[in-house]
């Protein structure tokens, strides 16, 4: 089951062609980032089931969770777990560039949901 409220949230972020840090959605999600299993195994669970869902949903639909990104980091780009799952469902290629990827996927998140409604219930 996927977070409800980071969900809509992601997709709020999304429309309006913004980004979100991942302090933001520990916060949401409730999770400590001083806490090394919070951090590198919960966050990554709670962000690639929202993936999955969106891919199971339409396989076509680009990762919402691109624009979550890591706050120390410039260009302002997302965590090794975002690029282990585009690897793992095959939308990320072994040796290609993943700043590069990372761009065309965020462009095709903002493009996705430009004209969509952010779902009241599923």
């Amino acid at each position: 089951m996927i977070n409800k409220t980071l969900y809509k949230r992601l997709i709020e972020v999304a429309k309006n062609r913004g980004l979100v840090y991942y302090e933001e959605v520990a916060d949401i999600c409730g999770l400590n980032l001083d806490k090394p299993d919070e951090r590198e195994i919960e966050l990554c669970k709670v962000l690639d089931e929202i993936n999955k869902y969106e891919k199971d949903k339409d396989e076509k639909r680009p990762m919402l969770t691109a624009v979550v990104v890591l706050k120390n980091k410039n260009p302002r780009i997302s965590s090794d777990g975002f690029f282990n799952l585009a690897r793992e469902i095959g939308v990320l290629e072994r040796g290609e560039d993943e700043q590069l990827f990372h761009v065309k996927e965020l462009n095709k998140v903002y493009d996705y949901w430009k004209d969509k409604e952010i779902p009241k219930e599923d």
